[in-house]
């Protein structure tokens, strides 16, 4: 779990630094009973999450990692407004 969490957080901080613009980005991890949540906030130009034949490799990368460990992620994401990756992922 950890080597996946952390090449899931090394692939978002790539696209971060790739395509967003970003000045500022938060990183969390918090651990509950039952699940580990990451949290990836950044204050970039943000994408249309909707559109999602245009995924690149990257996002698909973390999808499938996430999925491996059955856990699920969630892209949350608008043009202008930044972007936040949530990964939620059962203990």
């Amino acid at each position: 779990i950890e080597t996946m969490l952390y090449r899931v957080i090394q692939e978002v901080m790539n696209n971060i630094i790739r395509h967003s613009e970003a000045t500022n980005v938060n990183i969390e991890l918090i651990q509950h009973e039952d699940e580990l949540v990451l949290l990836v906030e950044d204050n970039g130009k943000g994408f249309d999450a909707s559109v999602t034949e245009n995924q690149g490799i990257g996002l698909k990368n973390i999808s499938t990692r996430v999925e491996y460990l059955n856990g699920n992620v969630n892209f949350d994401s608008r043009i202008g407004k930044g972007t936040s990756v949530i990964v939620e992922v059962p203990l």
